[in-house]
């Protein structure tokens, strides 16, 4: 975009949007000390297709408006001399800094060494397929050789102070304009060091060996420590013994009670045994019981027909000897009134059976009616609870599945991640999660794709380091897992109740944009926790970058057109798309890239088929609470029938044998009422 950008000294002003190289600034003829760096050339690198800077001996500055390459400069120097792309805040891929649509670009540095009759060269040169190959003064040479060459050169004297020059991994001497936070996140220890490591090496061996004087007397008092944990755990040790042998003489009491229980439960056994041989025997002795009143009963009866005949024959024979005369009237007068008293006797005798037979006949059909209506509850009870079986393993599959995928997430940042710990910073957080008064995310951890495509946009548009972004709900939780005192060094960020309200408002796409062939947002693609998404879209837009599909690529200079003044990025199809205004014209600029295919960090965040991501803590526990309140409801409800089943069970078999004692009773009665009016008639 800017094939001749740099020039030699201060041939262009800002107003032509240009990068100024401010050189000669009071000079006066001073020679170049060792180490400085005289010329820089780029070729094909990022947006630069070729340019050349040369600088004077003592102060040079690089100015110029937003997007103009400043940084670019900085980033050539930075990879040039052997720096680590993850310094930049930029790609950690080196063949991203190969101008779009080009093979390969390159680098050169000139550095001043006045024991050589030349500047030394050192070129960087970097390949489209990831390929770097580092050369000094024409030589091929490998990375490290580099890094020696450039610390060999780190040292400038002067009348007030010494420095090094080069060393692009000390946030003190170089810093992107994108690690601003790290240096401010710096630990008072470490900012020290690296101050001590830009002004002067001597300075950090002698802080060096204050440290081996001052780890000496830790060392003493770890010793005296180390005596009195000795001392502690000897204490515990005879402690334990004791316990020890309390529970040996426990574990003798248990085993006495437990032949003591085995003895009682044998006499239990041989009760039972004896206690159905008498019951066997009672009911033999029922049987008979039986059959001997069968015969008394009807030997009773024998005997009372054979006295009742004599007495009628003793008073038949009296009758008729004292009444003779008045015989046969006396006689149909005793049969008119004992037929009489018969029927008044029989009918009340059946109504009284039959009214007491009913009554007892309805009692009995209402228990069994009782009895049914708990069987059916107890089936109802029992489908609560195969319900309730069936809720609790689709819960067990859908945490199972969430935390598989979870565990795959965590791989992702450990690999990706190794120097800053996140991994085990946020597995610290999970072990202690009590100390902390709100939820923690990552943003990598906490995200679940909404579309296949998704993953592609949202590493395109989202910078990687923004993805390890620990989030926090407040300063004393990010104080906790960020305390120096851990191995970890972590990027954070604290997210108000306000903000996440402000920021994780999902905006609906005008029917405009549809229009144009845009289905979505960026802020559409992916689901997550409101503060996440809050984040996210506060670092990177996304509610305001809008996703195309093949129509919005077929008419792209019309969309540029149309969106020109209200958006600055906008993806379609495979292509990301950037709109850039010049401050001082109205023209705007194009720049359209390919997305990123070789994803990094989004490769584990697509829904599983058994229900999405992982469930928290808190979801899996409220639902289990649930179920098990369920569950002990219907086990009150089950033990309530089972009680009123048994009684209704002893209430029916109560009314039962009434009611064969009674119809037994009742034929009985009814016979021998008979018999009796029959003899006496």
């Amino acid at each position: 975009m800017y094939p001749d950008l740099f020039e030699d000294s201060v041939k262009r002003s800002a107003v032509d949007n240009e990068v100024i190289v401010m050189a000669n600034l009071f000079q006066n003829g001073t020679p170049f000390a060792d180490g400085s760096v005289t010329k820089i050339r780029f070729t094909n690198f990022l947006s630069m297709a070729e340019a050349e800077l040369n600088f004077g001996p003592k102060l040079n500055l690089i100015i110029g408006p937003n997007g103009s390459g400043k940084s670019t400069v900085i980033c050539g120097l930075c990879l040039a001399l052997g720096g680590s792309p993850k310094l930049l805040g930029r790609s950690e891929v080196m063949s991203d800094y190969v101008r779009h649509g080009c093979e390969k670009g390159a680098v050169e540095v000139n550095i001043r060494d006045s024991k050589e009759s030349h500047d030394r060269k050192v070129e960087l040169i970097i390949t489209k397929n990831n390929h770097v190959e580092y050369r000094r003064d024409g030589r091929k040479v490998t990375r490290a050789e580099v890094r020696s060459m450039a610390m060999s050169y780190g040292i400038q004297a002067s009348d007030i102070q010494t420095f090094p020059l080069l060393k692009v991994d000390n946030p003190c001497v170089f810093l992107a304009q994108d690690k601003v936070k790290s240096f401010a996140q710096q630990t008072p220890e470490l900012l020290l060091d690296n101050t001590e490591k830009a002004c002067s090496n001597d300075l950090e061996k002698m802080h060096d060996k204050l440290r081996v004087f001052s780890k000496a007397d830790c060392r003493k008092s770890s010793q005296k420590q180390w005596s009195v944990i000795v001392f502690m755990c000897e204490k515990e040790e005879r402690s334990a013994a004791r316990m020890e042998e309390a529970v040996k003489t426990s574990e003798e009491k248990l085993e006495e009670a437990r032949e003591k229980l085995e003895e009682v439960e044998a006499e239990q056994e041989r009760t039972s045994e004896e206690m159905e041989r008498r019951n066997r025997q009672f009911l033999d002795l029922s049987d008979e019981y039986r059959s001997i009143y069968s015969e008394l009963d009807g030997l009773a009866k024998a005997d009372y027909i054979s006295e009742a005949v004599r007495q009628a024959n003793a008073k038949y024979h009296e009758t008729m000897k004292n009444f003779e005369a008045w015989k046969e009237e006396m006689e149909k007068a005793e049969a008119l009134l004992e037929e009489y008293r018969a029927k008044q006797a029989d009918q009340s005798a059946n109504s009284s059976l039959e009214s007491e037979k009913v009554a007892l006949k309805r009692e009995y059909e209402k228990w069994l009616k009782k009895e049914d209506e708990l069987d059916q509850k107890t089936n109802k009870i029992n489908a609560g609870f195969s319900q309730l079986r069936i809720e609790k393993e689709s819960i067990d599959r859908v945490d199972l599945s969430g935390r598989q995928q979870f565990a795959e997430k965590l791989e992702i940042v450990r690999a990706t991640n190794p120097r800053q710990r996140c991994a085990d910073a946020f597995a610290w957080y999970e072990a202690h999660k009590e100390q902390f008064r709100k939820p923690v995310y990552v943003p990598v951890l906490s995200m679940t794709m909404n579309y296949e495509d998704s993953a592609p946009y949202l590493e395109t548009v989202i910078p990687s380091r923004d993805l390890m972004v620990f989030i926090f709900g407040c300063r004393e939780d990010e104080q906790l897992l960020a305390d120096s005192k851990h191995p970890w060094r972590i990027s954070s960020t604290v997210v108000s109740d306000e903000q996440v309200a402000k920021l994780s408002v999902d905006q609906p796409l005008p029917e405009s944009m549809r229009v144009l062939g845009f289905e979505r947002t960026a802020f559409q693609l992916f689901t997550a926790p409101p503060v996440v998404k809050a984040f996210l879209n506060s670092v990177a837009h996304l509610s305001n970058i809008p996703i195309g599909t093949e129509k919005t690529k077929e008419n792209l200079d019309e969309v540029c057109g149309v969106l020109k003044n209200t958006h600055r990025l906008f993806l379609a199809a495979d292509l990301k798309v950037r709109l850039t205004k010049s401050l001082y014209r109205a023209d705007i600029s194009v720049q359209t890239d390919c997305l990123r295919r070789n994803l990094r960090y989004l490769t584990a965040h697509m829904p599983s088929h058994t229900g999405g991501d992982k469930l928290d803590e808190a979801s899996v526990k409220q639902a289990l609470c649930s179920i098990e309140q369920r569950s002990q409801k219907l086990r009150a409800e089950l033990e309530e029938v089972k009680r009123v089943q048994q009684m209704v069970a002893t209430q029916k078999e109560k009314v039962r044998c009434q009611l064969v004692n009674f119809l037994f009773i009742a034929i009985i009665f009814m016979k021998t009422f008979r018999e009796c009016r029959s003899f006496s008639g």
